[in-house]
């Protein structure tokens, strides 16, 4: 089932994010409900939970922001810099 070997030292972590991603698209109805792997201690089991459930909230409320990138950022290219134009020339030499 893992491909992981067991004392491999990130294989806690292996396990834990597996488990994010199945709980995750188990909560967006993407999956059925999943359940946790038995090598894992319930602090762990909670935080990764609580993870999923926190980036499924953000995925199925998505936020639109009236924002205009290419306006924001021909702004801020107009702005000063704060760079001394004579420490950027001996930089540039």
């Amino acid at each position: 089932m893992n491909p992981i070997p067991a004392d491999w030292a990130l294989a806690t972590t292996h396990l834990a994010s597996d488990y994010v991603s199945r709980q995750f698209c188990s909560i967006v109805r993407v999956m059925p409900k999943v359940l946790p792997p038995p090598e894992l201690d319930v602090v762990l089991l909670m935080a990764c939970s609580n993870l999923a459930r926190r980036l499924a909230d953000a995925y199925l409320n998505p936020v639109t922001i009236n924002f205009d990138m290419v306006r924001y950022s021909d702004t801020l290219h107009m702005q000063e810099s704060g760079i001394n134009a004579r420490r950027k020339q001996s930089l540039l030499e």
